[in-house]
């Protein structure tokens, strides 16, 4: 163990070791002077905000436990992350939120849809991160799947492509837990998502998780149609590939 480990569990480690060496081996353990010990966590005085939740009253929300109980978001726009960021937060966590979406074409339309969620991050204080998006990468990950209907396979394995990215980047920067704004479509099929968010998950098990987080529930759709009309929000008129933008095309010429 060489990281991430709780006083109690390095404890009981090293009384493991010198205990199998003086009454297993009868061998002096030496010496442990030098060893580096885990220290506990120095406590911090909470700070509480007063919050009004609809339907729940006023609650009260510790401001510390949320900047120590992190989550990064993976946001697919910036107008569906107004309703997770905000959901996000009031369950007491803070989201990170992380645009990764090497679907997203043409660049002007990338463009369009980073400055609108990087607008929205800043105006509530929440931190944001750009994933440099590897679109060659996403074409040959959906490669057969062209002609599929939007939510098929293509759309599969778009959710894993980018949830993989998300993953690796949670599970390199220390976050134990991921989830995703994809949910809050009501075009998006939340089994689909949750699926394609678990499997790439596994892959980093020992470090960071999936958490489902069903963003649709309770109006999250509409509510994030209000907050980006609120915070002056770009909104896409298609999914975001060049697929999706190419059906929708011919859908609205018929």
């Amino acid at each position: 163990m060489k990281e991430r480990v709780s006083v109690a569990t390095q404890s009981q480690a090293l009384n493991a070791v010198v205990f199998f060496f003086r009454e297993v081996l009868r061998r002096d353990p030496g010496d442990f002077s030098d060893f580096i010990r885990a220290r506990r966590g120095r406590k911090v005085p909470s700070y509480y905000q007063l919050t009004a939740i609809p339907g729940c009253g006023l609650i009260f929300t510790d401001l510390n436990a949320m900047k120590t109980n992190p989550i990064l978001l993976h946001a697919c726009c910036g107008p569906c992350s107004t309703h997770c960021t905000k959901e996000l937060r009031r369950v007491g966590c803070e989201p990170v939120v992380f645009f990764s979406n090497s679907n997203i074409m043409p660049s002007e339309e990338y463009a369009l849809r980073l400055e609108s969620a990087k607008k929205f991050a800043a105006d509530v204080g929440a931190e944001f991160v750009e994933d440099p998006p590897d679109n060659a990468a996403w074409l040959e990950a959906v490669k057969g799947f062209e002609n599929e209907p939007e939510d098929g396979k293509r759309c599969e394995a778009c959710f894993r492509f980018n949830l993989g990215r998300v993953a690796k980047y949670a599970a390199a920067n220390g976050f134990e837990r991921f989830t995703t704004s994809l949910t809050v479509s009501p075009r998006k099929r939340s089994a689909m998502v949750f699926e394609a968010g678990d499997a790439a998950a596994k892959r980093f098990a020992e470090t960071t998780e999936f958490v489902h987080y069903d963003f649709k529930k309770n109006n999250g759709f509409l509510d994030s149609v209000r907050l980006s009309e609120k915070h002056g929000l770009y909104r896409q008129n298609y999914c975001g590939c060049v697929f999706s933008k190419r059906n929708r095309t011919k859908n609205t010429e018929r």
